[in-house]
């Protein structure tokens, strides 16, 4: 093959290529949510007695990406290209926490004896034989606020298949798995105290 029909060749490549890539300020950027929770009864044990003081994010979690790992790949986390969270994790799980649980911000004490922190390590979509799980992964440690002692600590792993492999699903299924984390939090604080 000659020099010319390469060069053809490369520049016909090329400007195929332009014209399939779509160009970047016409591609929308698409928000995504965890909503807010549904109305729940408390259980007594945790009626006034616990105040969230913080929900802290791994590195990775402090924008709003939204995170995936291929299962053939999965020790390296990618980001979906158009695809975001309304608000960084740590924050979508601290107001659904907040609301869920009717607990007091940070800010105000309001005499609860028993202050929560949370440290969010994971919030992803992972998939694995032509479907995706989304998984959530919180540190909790629970102590009293008068010394801030510890009582208990816990990591609570939680994951659960997706309706469908795409961002969609895999915020729908995070929903789900936020809405499962407060009941977990609520038994779990209960152990705690009493």
């Amino acid at each position: 093959m000659n020099v010319r029909v390469l060069a053809l060749l490369l520049f016909s490549a090329i400007t195929c290529g332009c014209q399939i890539v779509p160009d970047r300020s016409q591609v929308t950027v698409q928000l995504y949510d965890i909503g807010i929770p549904e109305e729940r009864t408390l259980l007594p044990c945790c009626e006034g007695q616990v105040v969230l003081a913080s929900v802290r994010a791994a590195p990775m979690l402090k924008s709003q990406n939204m995170w995936y790992r291929m299962g053939s790949d999965s020790m390296k986390p990618s980001t979906y290209a158009v695809s975001r969270w309304v608000a960084n994790p740590a924050s979508l799980i601290e107001q659904y926490v907040r609301i869920a649980l009717g607990v007091a911000e940070s800010e105000r004490f309001d005499g609860a004896p028993y202050r929560m922190d949370i440290k969010l390590e994971a919030m992803e979509q992972q998939f694995h034989n032509g479907g995706s799980t989304a998984v959530l992964i919180v540190s909790v440690t629970l102590s009293r606020t008068s010394d801030r002692s510890v009582v208990e600590n816990e990591v609570f792993r939680l994951s659960e298949p997706t309706d469908s492999a795409d961002p969609l699903g895999g915020a729908e299924a995070q929903a789900r798995l936020a809405s499962l984390l407060v009941d977990q939090l609520q038994r779990w604080m209960c152990d705690a105290v009493e």
